[in-house]
């Protein structure tokens, strides 16, 4: 199974690049800026003889466009790594909203719609993953179990619409 993933250079983008041994990798630091459309038709002839589109990059609204222009030029499996934190919109910081939280939203609700029109699009909403700073309380998601959660998604015979995977709480 050929994949390709966005944002392969570092966090889960590099550890699932690293595990899939026939994938394509797509970052801004080798050309591949989610956010400037002038540059999606490169992400079509990355994707067009792949099985599987990974979007893993994140660049404020960059992650929703390109799922758009991705879903509507070509026909694959796509899976959209989201976040939990698209529920925490209010930040409780004295700020309005958080923004991470709304493009994560957007990509939510965009999934959600490309899906009932018949997309084959999965979002996986994780929670902290293994990289976050270490000051923040709570178990960490390990990469190798993300990793586990998107072959689980790929081995079901039917669309998966949305899965929320937060860490066990002590």
């Amino acid at each position: 199974m050929k994949i390709a993933v966005t944002g392969h250079t570092s966090g889960l983008g590099k550890a699932i690049y690293n595990h899939f041994p026939d994938s394509v990798g797509m970052s801004r630091s080798t050309g591949f800026d989610i956010r400037d459309e002038r540059y999606h038709h490169k992400f079509l002839e990355q994707v067009k003889d792949c099985d599987v589109f990974i979007n893993c990059a994140q660049d404020h609204f960059g992650q929703t466009e390109i799922l758009f222009y991705i879903a509507h030029y070509w026909k694959g499996k796509i899976i959209n790594i989201g976040s939990q934190a698209r529920n925490s919109i209010l930040s409780g910081y004295g700020e309005l909203c958080n923004p991470y939280s709304v493009e994560k939203k957007a990509l939510e609700l965009a999934n959600a719609r490309l899906f009932l029109n018949g997309v084959d699009s999965t979002i996986i909403n994780f929670g902290d993953l293994e990289n976050l700073d270490e000051q923040r309380e709570g178990e960490k998601l390990p990469f190798s179990y993300c990793i586990e959660v998107i072959e689980w998604v790929l081995k079901q015979p039917h669309r998966v619409q949305q899965l929320d995977i937060e860490p066990k709480q002590r």
